[in-house]
């Protein structure tokens, strides 16, 4: 669940990118998918691999001394750089019994999973001001399966595509869903591969993107696959009972900004391979500096706020989450430079997210 908020996000640089990418020319060849491995994340050693890296408590998981929500240069780096694995500290193990939570899955398992994503923005600069509007529902369907282990017999390869995408609109916005759906539509049919461990961490992962997906769309696509993680949970390795609790810090890319996050776990209820978690989130910025197609010229970051909450329902014997819903509001101000003219944008946004088998 840690990135499931990578997706909806991204949906900012679709609904700023109305219209379709210009056709390829006749004479040029018919695209090809293209294999896209994900920026790789530091690899652990053989001890390393059934075990999320823990840290102790004087660790940097409070993230409250970012100014204005941003942190300055190099303080992210210094915490949890670009390309690492997530951090993980268990702040109450719960009460007894305790044992050991970890997904366990088998060859050739498969999982249909559904994902919807619900935003209402608004912007206000000094040309204008645009109330907050509801934006189109953006559904997902994908189909998972197991397809090998790996030399780790802990672990499992997981082949994910995705069958069906759609942005449907809500109320008087037909012309954005109009927009959104042109972007959208090249990503039906692409496919990704990860490796997952048992205490919910994802490595290596891999996709398929065809050459003729639009910018907007790659990008949510890179995300995508960033995102994996929001299909399981990340958990600690020692055994925990009801009330455990614990912290996860990502590092994570979405919309164009680099954040650093941490979300924050309860264990609530749990029958055998079946948890039912509390998470609230939590978010700065790593960098001001935004990397997003949909910007023109030089944007940064002024001011950032982000925070939310919400539960899943766990299943570790599957490769992904029952279900799970999260709500997220961000609040965030850009400065842009363009032709020598500075614009500032303030934009608000609230999502909410539903993940789940289908």
């Amino acid at each position: 669940m840690s990135r499931l908020l990578i997706l909806a996000a991204s949906l900012l640089a679709l609904a700023g990118c109305g219209g379709a990418e210009p056709a390829p020319r006749a004479a040029e060849a018919a695209p090809t998918a293209t294999s896209t491995p994900l920026p790789a994340r530091q690899a652990p050693d053989d001890a390393e691999l059934a075990k999320t890296p823990e840290v102790t408590p004087k660790d940097p998981f409070d993230l409250s001394h970012a100014k204005n929500g941003v942190l300055p240069p190099g303080a992210a780096d210094r915490v949890l750089p670009v390309g690492s694995q997530p951090l993980l500290r268990v702040t109450a193990q719960g009460g007894e019994p305790r044992s050991e939570l970890s997904y366990a899955l088998k060859k050739g398992a498969a999982a249909k999973m559904g994902m919807n994503i619900e935003m209402t923005m608004g912007m206000k600069s000094a040309a204008a001001t645009i109330p907050e509007m509801s934006l189109p529902v953006m559904t997902m369907a994908f189909d998972m399966k197991t397809v090998d282990e790996t030399a780790d017999p802990r672990s499992w390869k997981i082949r994910g595509k995705l069958t069906k995408v759609t942005a449907v609109a809500r109320g008087p916005n037909d012309k954005i869903a109009s927009a959104m759906q042109s972007q959208l539509k090249g990503m039906t049919g692409f496919s990704m591969v990860y490796t997952l461990h048992p205490n919910g961490r994802v490595q290596d992962v891999s996709m398929d993107i065809p050459k003729t997906t639009p910018d907007a769309a790659k990008q949510m696509m890179q995300g995508m696959g960033e995102s994996l993680e929001s299909t399981t949970t990340i958990l600690p390795s020692e055994p925990i009972g009801i009330g455990a609790r614990w912290d996860v810090l990502t590092r994570i890319s979405t919309g164009g900004s680099d954040l650093l996050q941490v979300a924050s776990y309860t264990l609530r209820e749990r029958d055998r391979s079946k948890a039912t978690l509390d998470v609230t989130v939590k978010q700065v910025a790593a960098t001001d500096v935004v990397k997003n197609p949909a910007l023109p010229g030089v944007a940064r970051i002024t001011s950032f706020s982000s925070s939310g909450a919400g539960n899943a329902k766990v299943d570790t014997s599957s490769i992904v989450t029952d279900a799970s819903e999260v709500s997220v509001r961000t609040a965030m101000t850009v400065v842009s430079e363009v032709g020598g003219q500075r614009a500032e944008v303030a934009v608000d946004t609230a999502v909410v997210v539903h993940l789940g088998r289908r």
